[in-house]
């Protein structure tokens, strides 16, 4: 029988690469969706704070509706 520790383990595994392609993709959105607009240039490094609000709310989006699709 699989533990609770090991499904949760197995599943951060397959979610891994997931949340990290989506977290690319919501990256690129902000910089040419709010950055480019709001300030005028794309970050070279780290969003402003304003920006990565945006940015955890894009994250939080895309993961809600990859969800729903699998």
């Amino acid at each position: 029988m699989i533990t609770d520790k090991a499904r949760d383990e197995i599943t951060d595994l397959y979610l891994e690469p997931k949340v990290d392609r989506l977290k690319a993709t919501a990256r690129e959105q902000v910089k040419e969706d709010f950055c480019i607009p709001h300030c005028g240039t794309i970050p070279s490094g780290e969003f402003c704070s304003d920006a990565e609000e945006v940015y955890r709310s894009v994250v939080s989006i895309l993961l809600k509706f990859s969800r729903g699709v699998n």
